[in-house]
């Protein structure tokens, strides 16, 4: 089991928030958020409304949400507002950490934007900083009693097919494995960078995947896990053994594992 630092249980959400956080604005075109994802490298940006004094959040963006309007046919120069996600998640400052955790387990998002008293963006919570207040204790546990076992994976195919699967299968990479070995990992930015830059998507996807892959093994401690994530800014590793995928370990599997006291 895991637990958060002691120091930490009775703070207030906001001390641990991204305060400069990157926003768009509703009328702005799709493919200029797009790009704003890819040149930022936040996949989650939150949509004010244009001409308010109030920075009043109207949606959430996600870079599988343009992914998805792409496979729907959306034109990406129609305004980010045709496709935001109006009804989303988001938390008040002064809320406590355990009850932004418990928001986390049960939602299965990877963050939250933060308000003020009068519904202003005051901040950005996400998975990655809540891992920065985890008791290191917990951390010394094996990998093996975290991580996803039987990961769903893709083969080698055509990065319009891995766009597809990332849609359907609704995680953000997806690890490329054939005679299985591990030759890759393809993500939504990727695929959003293909898209955009107007490549052409009947290429393989093992052309423009990850291929210098950070890894982990079962026996690994998950703080091993953890270091290496924020080492390369990513959210997830695969887990390998005898140079075979066995598994996923991820924030998200992390978070979960937390007990709230």
């Amino acid at each position: 089991m895991i637990f958060i630092k002691e120091e930490s249980k009775e703070k207030n959400i906001y001390d641990f928030s991204t305060k400069n956080v990157v926003y768009q604005h509703n009328t702005t075109k799709i493919i200029d958020v797009a790009k704003n994802i890819i040149k930022t490298n936040h996949r989650r940006q939150p949509i004010i409304k244009k001409n308010l004094i109030s920075k009043n959040v109207v949606g959430i963006i996600t870079a599988m949400d343009i992914l998805d309007a792409f496979l729907r046919g959306v034109s990406f120069d129609k305004k980010i507002e045709e496709i935001m996600i109006r009804d989303f998640i988001f938390c008040y400052k002064d809320d406590s950490v355990k009850e932004i955790i418990k928001k986390f387990q049960y939602s299965r998002r990877g963050g939250f934007p933060v308000f003020d008293k009068k519904n202003n963006l005051v901040g950005i919570i996400t998975e990655n900083d809540i891992i920065s207040i985890i008791d290191e204790d917990g951390l010394k546990n094996k990998i093996k009693f975290f991580m996803t076992k039987k990961p769903f994976f893709v083969k080698t195919e055509k990065i319009i097919d891995s766009v597809k699967n990332l849609v359907n299968a609704k995680y953000r990479k997806l690890p490329i494995v054939d005679s299985n070995i591990i030759r890759g990992i393809v993500t939504d930015r990727i695929c959003l960078k293909e898209i955009i830059e107007g490549n052409d998507l009947n290429r393989l996807n093992t052309e423009v995947c990850i291929k210098d892959i950070a890894y982990v093994e079962p026996d690994d401690d998950v703080m091993a896990a953890i270091e290496i994530m924020e080492k390369n800014k990513i959210g997830g590793l695969p887990v390998i053994e005898n140079n075979k995928l066995v598994g996923i370990i991820t924030e998200r599997d992390i978070i979960d594992k937390i007990k709230v006291t």
